[in-house]
């Protein structure tokens, strides 16, 4: 798995989304994981400030969820789990934002920021059909932040 190289970059949170994402990529059978993979997992291991975030852009779960899990998965001919280019793109903008808040490690949060900085995310695409555009979810999940982890941002 790819995962290797980034690992020490990951702070406890993040690395609990990134195994939730691995782990329902390969029960479906996918060989390679996705930004709505990332999305997904966090809506599970984060669901409280999830849930919150949805519920201030006004979109519904199930709806919302319904539409990431259609996606049909990634696939390639090469063995085991591998990271999409978004899903590269998604981390490195993680990273970015971890650093300009000063942090050493990745946190959930991150990678949450990370999937709607990427405008070409499938993650974006839906919320936008959903009437929540990129920067407004931005601005919404660091507010959240702010109330439930006392990040400042």
């Amino acid at each position: 798995m790819d995962f290797e190289a980034y690992l020490d970059k990951f702070a406890s949170s993040a690395r609990a989304v990134i195994r939730r994402a691995y782990e329902d990529a390969k029960q479906l059978g996918h060989t390679q994981i996705a930004d709505e993979d990332v999305l997904l997992a966090f809506a599970q291991t984060e669901s409280s400030f999830f849930d919150e975030l949805l519920k201030r852009m006004n979109i519904d779960r199930e709806n919302l969820l319904q539409r990431l899990s259609s996606n049909p998965g990634q696939f390639s001919i090469s063995a085991g789990m591998k990271i999409s280019e978004g899903l590269r793109n998604v981390m490195c903008h993680a990273l970015d934002t971890a650093r300009d808040r000063d942090r050493a490690h990745i946190e959930s949060i991150d990678l949450l920021i990370g999937v709607f900085r990427d405008e070409r995310s499938l993650s974006v695409k839906v919320f936008e059909e959903l009437g929540a555009s990129r920067q407004d979810v931005i601005n919404t999940i660091r507010e959240l932040a702010i109330q439930y982890n006392g990040v400042n941002w």
